[in-house]
């Protein structure tokens, strides 16, 4: 039996015809996800079992990826659906760098409505204060810059660049940078083989909670202009960190924020996108059970997303009156 596979020439979410039987094959969805136990993986493991719940002719299967990734695979149909920050979606659509030109086959599906923040976390023995100590010292830091091609590398790299220590100005002062996976970055953290652990995401983030649980840790203020600056450059916003996050330690810190949304491949069909679209909306108490996080989807808020809305999607949203 064949299976439709997503190609760039014809974008195959066909249905194929079992040979001698009569009846529809499943379609082969592929959704770009996250890194395996991370909360994008868990959230789109939720979102391929509310579609199959409601599309038996859907056979959903995942491929662990990271947010600037899925947009390239949304955008060469190597997978039909995928979750990003909102800054991905944003640069993408603009064809701002990383991006190679716009990337026009990536349309809007839902704004999951989570908040992001970008995090810049210390060991407190390190007696790093600030950015500041960091670039005016010449700290030689440990640090873990996370795995190149997601939010976690971009955006804290781009904070450090502001502050005129980019990646490879940190080198050039002696300091060891380590493309770490989260596990291994809170091994780290807590032995003291870094000092220095950089991350965008939920907040509170697990991966600090758990730090904490063993080893102090600071989080260091960002210059408003700068965070203002690039919340210009990534469509995103400045906001204010939960103030009882991590016992209170990032009370009063303002970060840049960004949001989750579902994106798709725009040769998707539209009835396929409808149905997809309706199945999420219709089981977000099931997903928001696997991923509370994601209890911010929304219907009222779901159409506002930074990529152009899929039509399928749009039409479900006016079906429902919260999209004129």
């Amino acid at each position: 039996m064949r299976k439709a596979l997503f190609k760039l020439a014809s974008f195959a979410c066909a249905i194929f015809l079992a040979q001698g039987a009569g009846a529809a094959e499943k379609l082969e969805l592929n959704a770009a996800s996250g890194n395996q136990g991370g909360v994008f993986y868990v959230g789109m493991g939720a979102v391929g079992k509310a579609i199959m719940q409601d599309n038996p002719d859907i056979d959903y299967t995942m491929f662990p990826s990271a947010g600037l990734s899925n947009v390239l695979r949304v955008q060469k149909g190597q997978s039909g659906i995928g979750v990003v920050q909102s800054n991905n979606a944003h640069m993408a659509v603009k064809g701002d760098a990383p991006f190679k030109g716009v990337q026009d086959k990536v349309m809007g599906l839902a704004n999951v409505n989570t908040r992001a923040h970008t995090h810049i976390a210390v060991r407190e023995d390190s007696g790093i204060t600030s950015l500041e100590d960091i670039r005016d010292k010449k700290l030689p830091v440990r640090i873990n810059i996370n795995p190149v091609g997601g939010n976690n590398e971009l955006l804290p790299r781009r904070i450090f660049e502001e502050y005129g220590i980019g990646w490879k100005q940190l080198k050039e002062q002696g300091a060891k940078l380590y493309p770490l996976s989260i596990p291994d970055s809170i091994d780290m953290m807590k032995d003291g083989r870094i000092e220095v652990d950089v991350y965008h995401g939920e907040e509170p983030a697990f991966k600090y909670n758990d730090i904490l649980s063993t080893t102090p840790i600071r989080f260091l203020p960002v210059d408003e202009e700068i965070l203002q600056k690039l919340a210009r450059e990534f469509g995103g916003e400045v906001t204010e960190f939960s103030e009882t996050a991590y016992d209170g330690k990032v009370k009063g810190l303002r970060g840049l924020t960004t949001h989750t949304e579902l994106i798709v491949n725009a040769d998707m069909p539209e009835d396929l996108v409808y149905r997809i679209t309706k199945a999420i909306m219709e089981h977000r108490d099931d997903i928001a059970t696997a991923v509370p996080l994601w209890s911010t989807l929304n219907l009222e808020d779901a159409p506002n997303t930074a990529a152009p809305l899929h039509p399928g999607a749009a039409r479900y949203y006016r079906e429902k009156g919260v999209l004129k």
